[in-house]
């Protein structure tokens, strides 16, 4: 009952085994190919830098309007005066309670100092007091965390005149005697950050931009101004903190703290710059 194969059907036989091999073949360069090709790896920070137009540059940020002074309480000597702990005192001296304000300093420094933006060198504070005295901060200072050990560092400063590294004998704190404003150069950008509904908002990162692009040389790339007071608030100009400031740039048109506008705009150069 077997029927013969036709000659024909024989010679197309090996023809297709054949051709299945090579199909099995072709189909495992494929299946290799896909395992041996490498994955496109991600750019170093360092190839990221080389990218950048420009190389990180330096900021100068100022605490203006310090709440900080420093007095005789009774025995207590060389007392930093608060709003809330020494109200009662600084009512019977006519004095406004609310100008006193150490913990926001505090607060202002510890957020400024613990930005990578500081970490990496960019940074250079100075603050500003009501006394209208400037504070150079060294950026190799490391800032007390709790306020009563930050008390006690301000009370050393006023009284001394600094504050020195005990290793290195280089001045962490160091008071100026005479008003920051004579420290910024005549031809420098210099901003005051405030929240305010008298001026449209500004978004930080164009605004770092904008100071970027227009970066020249080796000086600070701007300087940027923030009151040491509730909720932020620049003062009247016949105060006198903060007449040397060129451009009042609104980040937020709602009550904000100054930690809050120095986090913006540090988070802001911080993006840009790749740190």
């Amino acid at each position: 009952n077997c029927l013969p194969t036709h000659p024909a059907r024989l010679a197309t036989m090996p023809a297709a085994k054949k051709s299945v091999t090579k199909k099995k073949t072709a189909s495992a360069k494929n299946e290799s190919g896909k395992v041996k090709t490498e994955k496109r790896k991600a750019p170093t920070p360092t190839e990221e830098k080389v990218k950048r137009k420009k190389e990180p540059g330096n900021i100068v940020v100022i605490l203006e309007s310090a709440g900080i002074a420093i007095t005789d309480i009774g025995k207590r000597k060389n007392q930093v005066l608060s709003h809330d702990k020494d109200g009662n005192f600084l009512d019977a001296k006519g004095q406004p309670t609310w100008l006193f304000r150490p913990d926001i300093v505090h607060q202002a420094l510890l957020a400024i100092y613990d930005m990578p933006l500081c970490k990496e060198g960019h940074v250079q504070v100075y603050i500003n007091t009501i006394k209208q005295k400037a504070i150079e901060v060294s950026p190799t200072t490391r800032i007390p965390r709790t306020f009563k050990r930050f008390a006690g560092l301000i009370s050393q400063l006023i009284d001394q005149g600094k504050v020195v590294n005990p290793e290195t004998d280089q001045p962490l704190f160091k008071v100026l005697n005479y008003p920051v404003r004579q420290l910024v150069p005549e031809d420098a950008r210099v901003f005051g950050l405030c929240n305010t509904e008298s001026l449209k908002p500004k978004n930080p990162y164009e605004l770092v931009e904008e100071i970027d692009d227009a970066r020249k040389g080796k000086g600070p790339a701007a300087y940027f101004v923030v009151q040491c007071r509730d909720n932020a608030v620049w003062p009247d100009d016949e105060e006198g903190f903060g007449d040397y400031v060129t451009n009042r740039v609104c980040i937020t048109q709602y009550e904000t703290s100054p930690i809050s506008l120095i986090h913006k705009i540090s988070n802001a150069f911080e993006r840009h710059w790749g740190i």
